[in-house]
């Protein structure tokens, strides 16, 4: 079963007030929300990104970097780190991002990912940038998929002039599509068709 998102917790956070940690950023902000591992974070083109783009890149969520990609990363003047939040801050977060950002390094394992934060970036109905990972493939119509680091920043600032792909209400459609209470309803449905069977 994929992941899902509790939608109307997103949506109520749309014009809600900014977190006071991003108050005093320069904008714009092309921001992240989860774990920051290794194996997960292409630290190259956040590099890349910081190095080209004129945007802050802020990070929220636990830090497992190991110490050299900590301190490569955190040496950047426009990327920020916030701590893990409480869940029901988050929205906040992404309410206050001009755009989400996934990231990722290419592999089997983030192939094999379903990252839930690309329901929670739709929900906010924030234009979402990715890079091409199997597990945004269903929600392509919603989501810029960048092909390398300079379709990437591409992308990034197109979404930041408007120019991305969807918009605010198709995209928070979208993410009603994928809610817990679907994904609920869907297992229901499966677990009453078996004992139908027998």
């Amino acid at each position: 079963m994929p992941n899902g998102v509790d939608a109307d917790l997103y949506g109520r956070a749309i014009c809600g007030p900014k977190p006071v940690e991003l108050e005093a950023l320069p904008g714009p902000i092309a921001g992240y929300t989860g774990s920051l591992h290794e194996d997960r974070i292409d630290a190259a083109l956040i590099e890349y990104l910081s190095s080209k783009g004129n945007f802050t890149q802020v990070f929220v969520g636990p830090d497992y970097l190991g110490a050299a990609t900590r301190r490569r990363l955190r040496s950047l003047p426009n990327v920020v780190f916030i701590p893990t939040q409480p869940y029901n801050r988050l929205p906040a977060f992404l309410s206050a991002f001009d755009v989400c950002c996934i990231p990722h390094v290419v592999s089997p394992f983030t192939n094999s990912l379903d990252p839930i934060k690309a329901y929670e970036y739709l929900a906010s109905g924030k234009p979402v940038v990715s890079v091409d990972v199997d597990g945004i493939a269903p929600l392509a119509d919603h989501i810029d998929i960048a092909a390398g680091p300079e379709d990437f920043l591409e992308k990034i600032r197109l979404a930041l002039r408007g120019e991305g792909k969807s918009d605010p209400q198709s995209r928070i459609f979208a993410a009603r599509q994928h809610s817990w209470q679907r994904r609920t309803d869907e297992i229901f449905s499966y677990i009453y068709a078996a004992l139908e069977k027998k």
